[in-house]
């Protein structure tokens, strides 16, 4: 249950339950992570939304392969999956239409706070590329790492790299001819 908002007084003897204002700065941070925030949740959603269908078919399928179909358990099955994707849809939904809202704040903060929005947008450039450095640097350790394994492997055991080597070489020949199937093949 979502915390009631704090209530404070006015000044005019009439209580207001609108926050304190933010300083133009603190506002525009605000949107605009919003935002990321929102279009990081719709790819969560979707993302489970796809999980949800896998699972449920999987485990229908299970069901069914073990026990033979049963229209009464299908019934469950499908109502129990379309309320989890009902509310996914629900969700999805207002998370949309808001993000329509913070869109349109931010074009406003663009025409009317130009500075301040070029502030905001190079700190949370800065603060990403300094992410991004961190990662990669991360990334180059793991490669040095995974480089001293293989040696180490290739010293102890060099017929399984030489069982990977093969395995790979034979799967490539039947890729490529995969590849070259499908694109002989007319569009659907």
């Amino acid at each position: 249950m979502p915390a009631a908002p704090l209530v404070m007084p006015s000044g005019t003897g009439v209580a207001s339950s609108a926050p304190a204002p933010l300083d133009i700065n603190s506002q525009i941070q605000a949107v605009f992570q919003t935002r990321q925030l929102i279009l990081d949740e719709l790819t969560a959603l979707d993302d489970q939304r796809k999980d949800l269908a896998r699972t449920t078919v999987l485990s229908y399928s299970s069901d069914v392969a073990a026990k033979g179909v049963d229209p009464a358990k299908a019934v469950v099955a499908r109502d129990a999956w379309q309320a989890k994707d009902t509310l996914f849809v629900s969700q999805q939904s207002a998370l949309k239409d808001l993000l329509t809202l913070v869109e349109a704040r931010i074009e406003e903060f663009k025409r009317t706070n130009k500075g301040e929005v070029s502030v905001v947008l190079r700190d949370q450039i800065a603060f990403l590329s300094d992410d991004l450095t961190h990662q990669e640097k991360a990334e180059h350790l793991t490669e040095r790492q995974l480089k001293v394994l293989w040696n180490e492997l290739r010293e102890v055991d060099p017929g399984y790299l030489a069982t990977i080597a093969k395995e790979s070489s034979l799967r490539l020949p039947a890729a490529k001819k995969s590849v070259a199937r499908a694109r002989k093949q007319p569009a659907k």
